[in-house]
């Protein structure tokens, strides 16, 4: 907006693209600690596995989700770059 002769800024959007960082493979035996049920609550369970040499999350009922390395202990979902779960 133009006051007093200069153009001052009254508004501003900042936006971020989140990005998922490269994925690195694990070795099955790394993959393997993590198998198991973790639970939130009595209602809020996930259940985490391996197949070929994949890692997986399964909440209660819905289909498994791959988890992608970017560490040892640290993954991602493909489709949620902001999203990192630690083990």
């Amino acid at each position: 907006m133009k006051i007093n002769g200069e153009w001052k800024v009254i508004a501003m959007q900042l936006f971020e693209i989140p990005k998922n960082p490269p994925s690195v493979a694990m070795p099955q035996a790394v993959l393997s600690r993590y198998i198991g049920t973790y639970e939130l609550s009595a209602d809020r369970k996930c259940m985490v596995s391996v197949d070929r040499g994949k890692l997986y999350a399964q909440k209660n009922e819905k289909p498994p989700t791959e988890l992608l390395a970017e560490t040892e202990n640290v993954f991602f979902k493909h489709s949620f770059g902001e999203i990192r779960l630690f083990f």
